[in-house]
């Protein structure tokens, strides 16, 4: 006899398998904290990088159209201090951003595998029934 709970657990397994768990087991097979650290490192790398490209287009153009901002120190000193301080603020704010933004991405895959295992769990009751 066909139940259609059963039916129902059954398709609601197959959807997720098909469509979530491989990606929500990638992120679950670290711990949440390493899973978010790893994430939140490479991604400040990346922009870093993006920064250092960025910063070295305008440098070359500044000494492309001979600059006087190069050429005197006064001005360069207080050009790297004020692009110090905005990359440290930009990291902060940055590494922050990413930090909630992988937290809530691993969140929301813990609970779709507890969901998932919910099913699982209701489907096992119907087969020892």
């Amino acid at each position: 006899m066909i139940h259609e709970n059963k039916v129902k657990l059954m398709i609601k397994a197959a959807i997720f398998e098909k469509n979530e768990h491989k990606k929500a087991m990638e992120m679950i097979r670290y711990r949440r904290r390493d899973y978010v650290v790893l994430h939140v490192i490479l991604s400040w790398i990346c922009a870093v990088a993006m920064l250092g490209l960025i910063a070295g287009i305008a440098v070359i153009y500044m000494i492309g159209r001979e600059s006087q901002i190069i050429s005197d120190l006064s001005y360069l000193r207080m050009i790297i201090i004020i692009g110090t301080v905005l990359f440290v603020m930009f990291s902060l704010i940055y590494c922050c951003i990413v930090y909630w933004h992988y937290v809530e991405l691993y969140e929301e895959a813990k609970k779709k595998i507890d969901r998932y295992e919910q099913i699982l769990k209701q489907l096992n009751e119907f087969y020892e029934e």
